[in-house]
């Protein structure tokens, strides 16, 4: 290499390492014309096509750099990411495996093979790779968060929990170990854990869409819909082009209530390239949360019809059907869903109510028994089963005894040590004014209203102060003369569990009254954490 080219080559490196794409760029090119054999020269117009986006253009110029210089691993490394990039997945990989054989100990190469398997779906193939990786000497924290991801996407929960503990163990600050960690919790349902991971990536990367989109889908899982909002607006702004965001802003102001906001977010979707099935979903949804039912069938028709396998859609249709009544199009429904997703839960639920409205109380039992062994976990079931057990004739008071008690045995498990309140601290004063809370879903037109409503209001003002949780989105007149009646109402549909029970805790109940026991919006999970003395 003569010496003028060494030195151009030189110049034009150290521009691109300060990111002076344009420089680079001119010198490259010079480099090329005076010796168009200089593989170097043309590999380096490659890396400034990608530095400045154009990766269609940077193929030609790696692939000639290959040409000229085939057994260069780099050369083949940086073609077989590109392709990857570009959708090319099987011509990237072959590149990938290519520069594994010229250079089988690289880790760098090892893990772009790794990437390469990933964008083909083949995890096994990556977690392998990873794995080599990791035998290799001073592993770093970013391929054990590689081999979390790998271990996640195969179901291998402990072992990803394992590699993404070691990542964080050997980068802390390293924004993506506690990214995945964050993501990996929150899957397996343990929020606490999750909300840590999502405390040390706030501290390091508090701006970026993916730590607002893990903050949302946190609150999300808590039921604390508005505060879930928030953080998928910021991250719909902090990526635009992102039709993710959107969505999950979407569908977390529709269950809050939001139908304006929720419909310019769903708008913004669709101008993304989000499918129509979808669009017309979540505006069912949204005349649903709205009780407006023609609408709301209308929209979840069309879905279903434009993507007969869209089950959310096949999901809130059928509760449409439910509430209207509709025998034919309930069952109709049920077997459209029990078609796609035999174990769905929801489709079960209304079948056994479909048996029950039909006076076939057995076999809607029987549905429910066995949905129980299968979600033992899940107190709606049991819910249903004993509102059914009272009109079957196959099961006895003992047996429905019995059930309660499995019942109350589940619900305790999930708060086996708390989160209990220390009600130490409580006033004991037996002058002052005693706080009574009362939760429920139905003070609105319905029955348990009918109890309420007549006596509300003629509590002694200096001796009780009323304070009603109310678990439903909407109030009629009913609701605001019981609200009217109240010390503080208190409107918590979109909140979950464990605020809630914060809340009532803050505002130092004496008694709670739960007045929906094992009905439809109940929140039995408030009633077992004990959130009151």
């Amino acid at each position: 290499m003569s010496v003028k080219l060494n030195h151009l080559l030189n110049k034009a490196n150290k521009a691109l390492e300060k990111k002076d794409h344009a420089s680079a760029g001119a010198i490259f090119e010079e480099t090329v014309t005076l010796a168009p054999q200089s593989h170097q020269g043309w590999f380096g117009l490659g890396e400034v096509a990608l530095g400045i986006g154009q990766a269609e253009t940077a193929i030609a110029f790696l692939e000639h750099a290959v040409e000229l210089q085939p057994n260069n691993p780099r050369y083949r490394q940086r073609l077989g990411e590109t392709l990857g990039k570009l959708g090319q997945t099987d011509n990237g990989l072959k590149e990938l495996l290519h520069a594994r054989r010229l250079a089988p100990r690289d880790s760098d190469i090892l893990c772009a093979l790794a990437g390469g398997y990933v964008k083909t779906g083949a995890w096994q193939q990556a977690k392998a790779i990873l794995k080599e990786v990791l035998r290799m000497p001073h592993p770093l924290g970013a391929h054990f968060c590689l081999l979390g991801l790998a271990c996640q996407h195969l179901g291998e929960f402990d072992e990803a929990l394992r590699a993404f503990g070691r990542a964080t163990a050997l980068s802390p600050r390293f924004p993506d170990s506690w990214l995945s960690l964050g993501h990996l919790y929150l899957h397996r349902g343990t929020l606490d854990e999750a909300d840590s991971a999502l405390s040390r990536l706030m501290e390091l990367a508090p701006e970026t869409p993916t730590t607002q989109e893990l903050a949302g889908e946190i609150a999300f899982a808590k039921g604390n819909m508005r505060e879930a909002a928030n953080f998928f607006r910021k991250a719909a702004e902090s990526a635009p082009d992102s039709v993710e965001y959107p969505v999950k802003l979407a569908a977390s102001l529709v269950i809050a209530g939001d139908a304006l906001a929720a419909i310019d977010a769903m708008e913004h979707a669709h101008q993304l390239g989000a499918p129509d099935d979808w669009i017309l979903e979540q505006l069912g949804l949204v005349f649903t949360m709205k009780y407006w039912s023609p609408l709301a069938r209308e929209s979840l028709e069309m879905a279903v019809e434009r993507n007969p396998n869209n089950l959310k859609a096949w999901s809130i249709l059928l509760n449409n059907y439910v509430k209207s009544g509709n025998s034919e199009k309930i069952r109709a429904a049920t077997d459209a869903i029990l078609e796609r997703d035999p174990d769905n839960i929801n489709a079960q639920l209304n079948l056994a109510t479909w048996y029950n409205d039909q006076g076939r109380h057995d076999d809607a039992l029987e549905i429910l028994m066995r949905s129980i062994q299968r979600y033992p976990d899940n107190w709606h079931i049991y819910s249903k089963a004993l509102w059914t057990g009272l009109s079957s004739s196959s099961i006895h008071n003992a047996d429905i005894l019995a059930l309660v008690g499995q019942l109350d045995r589940r619900l305790n498990q999930s708060h086996p040590n708390g989160p209990r309140t220390d009600f130490q601290t409580r006033s004991l004063e037996t002058g002052r004014k005693l706080k009574v809370g009362w939760l429920s879903s139905d003070l609105r037109l319905h029955p348990v209203s009918a109890f309420i409503d007549p006596f509300f209001g003629h509590f002694n003002p200096d001796e009780i102060d009323n304070i009603v949780y109310y678990n439903f989105s909407e109030e009629d007149s009913i609701s605001r003369n019981i609200k009217a009646g109240a010390t503080l109402w208190r409107s918590v549909a979109d909140i979950g569990d464990e605020t809630l029970r914060a809340l009532i805790d803050d505002d130092q109940v004496d008694i709670l009254v739960d007045l929906n026991g094992y009905t439809d919006g109940a929140r039995l999970g408030i009633v077992t954490a004990r959130a009151a003395p």
